[in-house]
């Protein structure tokens, strides 16, 4: 899955929170082959989403990530970050095919009453990804 298609997913995850509309604070966040990341880290233009390559294992395999990350250790050792450098990356970026990203809940507080109420929703359970166990805080959003 590329970038585009996650911040998609993002987007769909965003407005299944609204609709929820949840009791309890909580927030998002985007695991990708056992990795988590900041919604934020996703946003086009925002040079964050850089920090995927210090984890290759998120990129599906026999992909030239060694170039882009030449790339962004050249960008990290020059003072001034250069545009074109920084555009450069940011489209090789976009083309790099990751592992089909999760997208969960993470909670401020362990109300498990209401984790429980948010996991039985309809929006939630249509998914079908989600442990319903009471055991379980895990709740996935898209």
């Amino acid at each position: 899955m590329k970038l585009p298609e996650i911040r998609e997913n993002i987007t769909l995850a965003k407005n299944r929170l609204a609709g929820i509309n949840p009791e309890i604070k909580c927030y998002l966040v985007v695991m990708i082959n056992g990795r988590q990341f900041s919604v934020q880290d996703f946003e086009p233009g925002n040079s964050a989403c850089s920090k995927l390559l210090e984890f290759p294992d998120v990129f599906l395999p026999n992909q030239n990530i060694q170039a882009i990350v030449s790339i962004d250790k050249k960008n990290k050792t020059q003072k001034n970050h250069l545009e074109q450098s920084w555009n450069e990356l940011r489209t090789s970026l976009e083309e790099l095919e990751l592992f089909e990203p999760i997208i969960e809940l993470r909670f401020y507080n362990l109300d498990m009453e209401k984790i429980q109420e948010i996991k039985g929703h309809p929006l939630i359970q249509t998914l079908g990804k989600t442990v319903i166990s009471p055991a379980s805080i895990n709740v996935v959003i898209a």
